[in-house]
């Protein structure tokens, strides 16, 4: 259904694409993409792939490869984006695998005892869909046993710890243009020689211990400003009670007059339904909200994702960075590929 839908809209598709990212003991990481193109009717001989430049410090080294000899390609920097273009025959219906390789400098999250690979692997600046995705992330030995969290986001993936430092992401269904598998591991920093990024802040991922001595006076003034306001209007729902019982005990000075019969036996007041009020209360409206409701985005989430005690389960899905404090956005990589 998925690849019907891709020859339709687009004349390609993915029949994979796998990710293997190697972090080095200082930090950078070594990329390696695979793809293998399905191209289905007749399309441009230019393929290109596109990396943000926002969350790295620099990405070198970059290469193209098609059957395992490199081909031509033109790299260059627009918009804060790194674009790596090549060329090649294309007779369709073919396909072709072509493999990138680039470093990453700067490329890991740090903050003052943790360092992480925050990566968006599977990219969702895609017009096709990919129809296996997969993401390996490997580090040096030295971590062995040292991982203290590991998880994905984006579509549902399986994952598994191949080895004490080797973490494998497998998507569970066809990637649809739009929607991206971003990978994220933590390891203690002191254990490689990884330094703070340049487009880091030297506060971001930091978070400070305790609040300041301003922060926490302006929050008590916070405080005290809504206790009094709350002793003051009750004061006045009291006074104002006091004052209503005052004019209801006041003498009635009129004239008294005399009174006339009642001619009407019916005294009982107003009589008929139709001056009278229902006092039932119309519940429909409470009825539209449900406690579950609001949970339906909270049952894709898997503990075992986040468990780093055991080796294998299923990614939480849904945003990137739901779980993680003062992070932000999302990590770097990413981007897109035509």
């Amino acid at each position: 259904m998925l690849m019907a839908v891709g020859q339709e809209n687009y004349p390609f598709y993915w029949e994979f694409l796998n990710v293997n990212i190697d972090v080095q003991e200082n930090g950078d990481m070594l990329v390696s993409e695979t793809h293998k193109y399905v191209f289905t009717q007749p399309h441009t001989q230019e393929r290109s792939r596109y990396i943000p430049l926002d969350k790295v410090d620099n990405i070198k080294d970059v290469a193209v490869f098609e059957n395992n000899q490199k081909i031509p390609a033109k790299i260059e920097v627009e918009n804060h984006q790194l674009w790596i273009k090549w060329q090649h025959q294309l007779n369709p219906p073919e396909a072709h695998t072509f493999v990138l390789k680039y470093r990453v400098i700067g490329g890991l999250q740090v903050s003052e005892d943790e360092a992480r690979v925050y990566w968006k692997a599977i990219f969702s600046g895609r017009n096709a869909p990919i129809q296996n995705a997969k993401v390996v992330v490997r580090f040096p030995e030295v971590l062995s046993g040292k991982i203290t969290e590991y998880t994905s986001y984006g579509i549902l993936t399986q994952i598994r710890q191949i080895n004490p430092y080797t973490f494998q992401f497998i998507g569970q269904k066809p990637v649809l243009p739009g929607q991206e598998i971003e990978v994220f591991v933590a390891f203690p920093r002191n254990l490689l020689n990884v330094s703070t990024p340049n487009f880091q802040p030297v506060s971001f991922l930091n978070s400070p211990k305790t609040d300041s001595f301003s922060d926490v006076f302006e929050d008590i003034k916070v405080v005290i400003f809504i206790i009094f306001g709350f002793i003051f209007s009750l004061l006045v729902l009291i006074m104002f009670i006091k004052w209503c019982k005052q004019v209801s005990r006041r003498p009635n000075r009129s004239r008294s007059t005399k009174s006339t019969p009642n001619r009407s036996r019916n005294t009982g007041g107003y009589s008929g339904g139709s001056q009278s009020t229902s006092s039932t209360v119309d519940s429909s409206s409470s009825a539209n909200y449900n406690s579950s409701a609001n949970s339906s985005s909270s049952a894709n989430y898997n503990s075992s994702s986040s468990d780093c005690s055991s080796s294998s389960g299923y990614s939480s899905g849904g945003d990137c960075g739901g779980s993680i404090s003062n992070v932000g956005d999302c990590g770097g990589g990413g981007g897109g590929a035509y």
